[in-house]
């Protein structure tokens, strides 16, 4: 098994267009280049993977050969870009609620994050809107809320729609 090298002018959008093996560690360097956390976030959930019993090489592409970790671009990518963990974005606390409720494209942030810096806006608390989207079959698509993994998070503009179509905000 061979493995590729990435030139340095690459960008993520054409990794992950690309075919073959490649080393976890260059992977990331150009997915998170300001190293956000993702390479770790990865391999949180290569270990879930492994705790709850299924192979990350046929759900994301991972193989381990001696002391590296390898990537099959043809899986990962799939796996990387409907992974709404690695889409999330810090959220700027001192944005005002208002540009926050007119966001436009698809952004996602943590429940947490967008609860504590607009409590005083939002009508729900971080704890209703938990449980709101735990006891939702398609929470994402209906409140633009859900629990991804073990973190909460909130889709824009989904969770502006629903909060306008709920308080007309």
């Amino acid at each position: 098994m061979t493995f590729k090298t990435i030139p340095e002018s690459m960008s993520a959008e054409e990794l992950l267009n690309q075919e073959g093996w490649f080393l976890m560690v260059d992977v990331f360097r150009v997915l998170d280049p300001d190293d956000t956390g993702k390479y770790k976030l990865a391999f949180k959930q290569i270990k879930r993977l492994i705790s709850k019993g299924h192979d990350p090489f046929e759900i994301m592409g991972r193989r381990k050969l001696g002391g590296r970790v390898l990537l099959l671009m043809e899986k990962f990518a799939p796996w990387y870009c409907n992974n709404p963990m690695f889409k999330l974005t810090k959220l700027d606390e001192e944005m005002p609620f208002n540009d926050f409720m007119v966001l436009e494209g698809e952004h996602f942030f943590r429940l947490s994050e967008v609860c504590n810096a607009y409590a005083d806006f939002l009508p729900y608390s971080y704890a209703i809107l938990k449980r709101d989207a735990d006891r939702r079959e398609h929470a994402l698509e209906e409140i633009g809320v859900c629990k991804f993994d073990t973190t909460y998070i909130v889709q824009m503009p989904r969770f502006r729609d629903w909060l306008s179509g709920e308080f007309h905000l």
